[in-house]
């Protein structure tokens, strides 16, 4: 070879050499980049704000119910499954035949006898047989009496009547209409209703009347005009108005799955004397006079909603609102909600008003909570997940100017429970049946305070708390499949849940009252 040629092939080699090292830096990068990828995935993977993961744990006899067996003995000459034996047909199989299974592949007879041998051993030692069992087998149930929720349900009938958000807004304006005309805010009236107003009063009974908002119910006089006390001094407190009511149900058991909702409402403020006489002022004067008082309106609820899987306690919903009008206009009202859901913040609003205001939304986030568990089905180690999934948050109407409040708050959820299964071996596979819904309802919050001229300063109170509630209602089970290809599948079972659920629905308060105070 000549001097030439040996400095070419020379030069070659370096090249060849310095694009292996090239390649080899840039393989070394693409794995560290890959990794990177990877890490960034699983890391935004794990920080998805829709899914919340509460733990691991092993589905064992404290959630499950095992039925427990003798032990089967195998007889001495074995099943036909030792001798290749197809038991339909009685065809043998020689070791090497391909015997087709249903993932598509097809594996020598050795190898599959050997799995079913196998496997109607482990069978026998727990008291089952793959090969006599019949097709469905129930091996575990939950350990939920089935008397205690016959006795939750019981404590916990309905009362009252339940009133949707649409139907509340028609029974509190109707409510507010007495002898055919209707009551106004201080903020609504014309000179026109006020005019009326001195014209031709109404008298409505000033010892105060509650009970169900469905329709007139307060007492109310004859229209004219009537003779009044003195007004007291102007800054006196006419009335502390608070009114609360709470209510929780829940349904369920701790050691599968458990729902729980509770709802909290109230009114409450004060009503100061106005100076001057109602008779001798204008519409203007009038709302003057009121905007110089201390008086103020409030109105608070809170909902939330609490889960439990199998022992592992969570908050899947909580809801905050309160409003808040002062009747002095120096001051603003101010609305606060918000809405936390599974833990993450998906809602907050805080803003003051100077003048008349109304909101009327809804939020609502999907949220779904897991919890991975291991369990064994006979002998089969079976793992996946159990949790709730669905959506969760509030409507809202809130409206109001200063001597009024509206505020409508109503948490509601869609949430449905599930499982899933996973196994990998050739000839048994895991799976989930059924479903239920976990919880799925509303819970209307609403509170109306109204200041309004009549025969004096009046004021009338409304609350309203209603539930339309379904919990756990429906069936879900594990299974396992053990297949063979003369009886096709044969299921081994878990049931995790399993009842007609509990449905309710009515009111735990239904309240109004009004009241007269000289002016």
């Amino acid at each position: 070879m000549s001097v030439a040629a040996e400095k070419r092939m020379s030069r070659q080699s370096k090249i060849i050499f310095k694009f292996k090292i090239i390649m080899k830096t840039v393989k070394n990068l693409s794995i560290v980049a890959s990794l990177f990828l990877w890490f960034q995935v699983t890391g935004l993977q794990a920080q998805n704000p829709d899914q919340v993961n509460l733990g691991t744990f092993n589905m064992n006899e404290e959630n499950v119910e095992i039925e427990k067996k003798a032990p089967r003995i195998q007889a001495a000459a074995g099943p036909s499954i030792r001798t290749f034996k197809d038991q339909n047909t009685g065809k043998v199989y020689g070791p090497n035949d391909l015997i087709q299974i249903p993932d598509g592949k097809a594996i020598p007879a050795s190898q599959y006898f050997s799995e079913i041998e196998k496997l109607e051993r482990d069978f026998n030692t727990k008291g089952y047989s793959i090969v006599n069992d019949p097709a469905e087998n129930i091996v575990g149930k939950p350990k939920v009496s089935e008397a205690e929720l016959v006795r939750q349900r019981s404590s916990q009938a309905a009362a009252g009547r339940f009133f949707n958000d649409q139907e509340i807004d028609r029974v509190f304006k109707s409510s507010n209409i007495f002898n055919g005309k209707e009551l106004k805010s201080v903020g609504e009236m014309t000179d026109a209703d006020f005019n009326g107003m001195k014209a031709n009063r109404i008298n409505i009974a000033t010892k105060p009347s509650s009970g169900e908002l469905e329709g007139t119910i307060l007492a109310v006089g004859a229209a004219g005009v009537m003779a009044q006390a003195a007004a007291p001094a102007p800054g006196t407190l006419l009335k502390t108005i608070s009114k609360t009511a709470t209510k929780t149900w829940s349904f369920g058991s701790a050691s599968s799955f458990k729902a729980a909702i509770t709802g909290t409402l109230a009114i409450n403020g004060k009503l100061y004397q106005p100076a001057g006489s109602l008779s001798q002022l204008t519409l203007a004067q009038a709302r003057a006079e009121l905007a110089k008082t201390n008086s103020e309106l409030n109105f608070t609820a809170n909902g939330r909603i609490d889960g439990t899987l199998f022992n592992k306690n969570f908050n899947v919903l909580n809801i905050t609102g309160n409003a808040k009008v002062p009747a002095n206009s120096a001051q603003q009202i101010t609305i606060g909600l918000s809405v936390v859901a599974a833990g993450s913040n998906i809602f907050n609003f805080s803003q003051g008003f100077p003048q008349s205001f109304s909101l009327i939304s809804e939020k609502s986030a999907y949220k779904e909570i897991r919890y991975s568990y291991s369990t064994v089905i006979v002998v089969v180690p079976v793992t996946g997940a159990v949790g709730v999934k669905g959506r969760v948050g509030l409507r809202y109407g809130i409206s109001g100017d200063k001597q009024s409040l509206r505020a409508g708050v109503t948490p509601f959820a869609e949430l449905g429970g599930f499982a899933e299964a996973y196994i990998n071996l050739l000839v048994v596979k895991a799976g989930v049946r059924g479903s239920i819904v976990f919880v799925n309802g509303s819970v209307p919050l609403t509170g109306d305070l109204l200041l309004t001229l009549n025969n004096g300063l009046v004021l009338t109170e409304k609350l309203y708390a209603g539930y339309s509630l379904n919990f756990l209602a429906g069936k879900l089970e594990l299974f396992a499949k053990v297949w063979t290809f003369w009886k096709g599948w044969k299921e081994y079972t878990h049931t995790l849940w399993s009842t007609s659920g509990f449905t309710v629905s009515g009111s735990f308060i239904n309240y109004q009252n009004a009241q007269v105070f000289s002016w």
